[in-house]
């Protein structure tokens, strides 16, 4: 089970027991609650509702702190910050993640023309580019060249507005939240994605 969900046994068995106290903290708790329920077939956000039912978070709200106001938004970036940190969590520990493979652009019109005109002349480059901008929201990622196995290229969490770019024939990627990003290649944008976490190949 350690294997299947990437959760240390020590902590399934804090689970079991409903020691929270010995996990990392409440957002662990939940994640790593969904994760375990997924991987044992159970209902998933039944067991969520009655850990949040039974053991309701109690922590007090902080006073405001009498200081000069700061220019940034501290809270809003720490909870930003912490929620992207569960969607790591369970997209990481998701035991049944969909593979969407998407398909391959077509070479332009102009690219059509030219090698029927001219076939032995040599063939047009096509743009390789991909685009990925969290443009909703914050989103974890991984990206690989080629495949699941390939070299990583890119691991972590997009915050909302920040784009990364690639130049490959092939990816693989894995989202933690799909529906908040946009996805361009060259200059198509990529459409169908679902809403939970997903692997896509490109």
């Amino acid at each position: 089970m350690e294997a299947r969900t990437r959760i240390r046994t020590k902590q399934l068995a804090a689970l079991e027991a409903e020691r929270w106290d010995d996990l990392p903290g409440r957002a662990y708790a939940r994640a790593f609650l969904r994760s375990y329920a997924c991987a044992l077939d159970l209902d998933a956000d039944a067991l969520v509702a009655e850990f949040e039912s039974r053991f309701p978070n109690e922590e007090p709200e902080p006073e405001p702190a009498r200081r000069p106001r700061r220019r940034y938004p501290v809270r809003l970036t720490l909870i930003a910050a912490a929620t992207a940190t569960v969607i790591g969590i369970v997209a990481w520990n998701d035991p049944s993640p969909k593979t969407v493979e998407l398909p391959s652009f077509a070479p332009p019109p102009a690219a059509k023309a030219a090698a029927k005109t001219h076939p032995a002349a040599r063939p047009v480059k096509l743009d390789r580019r991909l685009v990925i901008r969290a443009a909703r929201g914050n989103c974890w990622l991984l990206v690989r060249r080629g495949g699941p196995d390939g070299p990583e290229l890119y691991r972590g969490t997009l915050t909302r507005g920040s784009v990364v770019r690639f130049a490959a024939t092939r990816v693989w990627m894995r989202l933690g939240a799909p529906s908040v990003v946009d996805i361009h290649r060259a200059a198509k944008h990529l459409r169908g994605l679902p809403v939970t976490p997903t692997n896509v190949v490109l």
